[in-house]
């Protein structure tokens, strides 16, 4: 199992940070403190994840206010100069500067689980790196993929453009994963 971007495993029962990310896990935790000091923390949540740092400021009262706020505080922080930041839904995201993403972690668990084919399903612009490798490895015609986007109002239209369907909310999205879990089981072999 793969997660935060592709920075962490889960093997054999043990959680273990990618090791490109570890030599960044200082600087994430000073831009975190750094943050906590110089912004009051009622119209943003700040999740430190190790690998990465999230700042969610998705139920401020002025979320333009805010993530203006977030922006210049952030380039104000010696610590973020060597780190990479990428914009999600109402999401700041701290990455360390490798290369690694979504795309990048889901080629590698399916090459190395042996599986030839996925569905994956994506809300965010961090889900659209995990499409285009997915198409690629189809295109390739190594792999028979499903690319799955679940509509918002704060989605992104990269999301549905790059994605196979679009499914209209995390409903519409739960009924399809018992249907395909329902279609599976009736078509085990």
């Amino acid at each position: 199992m793969v997660g935060n971007h592709g920075l962490e495993e889960l093997i054999g029962g043990s959680a273990r940070i990618f090791e490109g990310a570890l030599p960044f896990l200082g600087l994430l935790s000073e831009a975190s403190e750094y943050l906590r000091r110089h912004l009051p923390e009622t119209d943003f949540v700040l999740e430190n994840k190790g690998p990465t740092v999230a700042i969610h400021y998705r139920l401020a009262r002025d979320p333009v206010k805010t993530r203006e706020a977030l922006l210049n505080t952030l380039a104000r922080c010696p610590a973020t100069k060597g780190l990479m930041l990428k914009e999600g839904r109402r999401v700041i995201d701290l990455f360390p500067p490798i290369l690694m993403d979504k795309g990048k972690a889901v080629r590698r668990l399916i090459q190395a689980s042996g599986i030839v084919g996925a569905v994956f399903m994506g809300d965010d612009l961090t889900d659209v790196d995990a499409f285009h490798e997915l198409a690629h490895l189809r295109r390739a015609g190594r792999y028979r993929c499903l690319l799955v986007a679940v509509a918002s109002e704060e989605a992104p239209s990269e999301v549905a453009e790059t994605a196979d369907c679009v499914l209209e909310g995390v409903d519409e999205a739960i009924t399809f994963l018992k249907l395909a879990v329902d279609w599976l089981s009736a078509h085990e072999r």
